[in-house]
């Protein structure tokens, strides 16, 4: 079995550190109260697609918002949007197995607010929300 380094990263504004290697479908949900743009722009290079959706925080971004303003920094041919967050994340993963998955370096980031990724971790069994 191959050893996988695993990295969590709760990236708050446009300036993540940390190094993203591969081919990555992207699950962005992010707090309205964020640098929203600058974001988006910061992870650009780095995912190959997105899926937008939201947490459920009462500041969380509304999908529909955040997937016009993605798909301007994005591409709207890189940008689906998936409300609830279970189903981005499916979403993400399906496209991600199409795509080849762990064998072709394809992956799934799940980010854009610790509200988010921690969600995501709860959904996948990983921790609590």
């Amino acid at each position: 079995m191959a050893e996988i380094e695993i990295h969590h990263e709760h990236i708050h504004g446009p300036d993540p550190t940390g190094k993203v290697v591969g081919f990555l479908v992207g699950v962005i949900g992010v707090l309205a109260d964020k640098d929203v743009r600058g974001l988006l722009e910061s992870l650009e290079p780095a995912l190959a697609e997105v899926v937008i959706t939201r947490s459920s925080s009462p500041r969380a971004t509304e999908p529909t918002a955040l997937a016009a303003l993605a798909g301007e920094v994005f591409g709207p041919e890189r940008v689906s949007v998936a409300p609830r967050l279970s189903d981005a994340i499916e979403a993400a993963i399906a496209r991600a197995q199409e795509l080849g998955g762990v064998a072709a370096g394809v992956g799934v980031v799940i980010t854009g607010s610790v509200v988010t990724a921690a969600e995501g971790r709860a959904l996948l069994g990983r921790g609590e929300a």
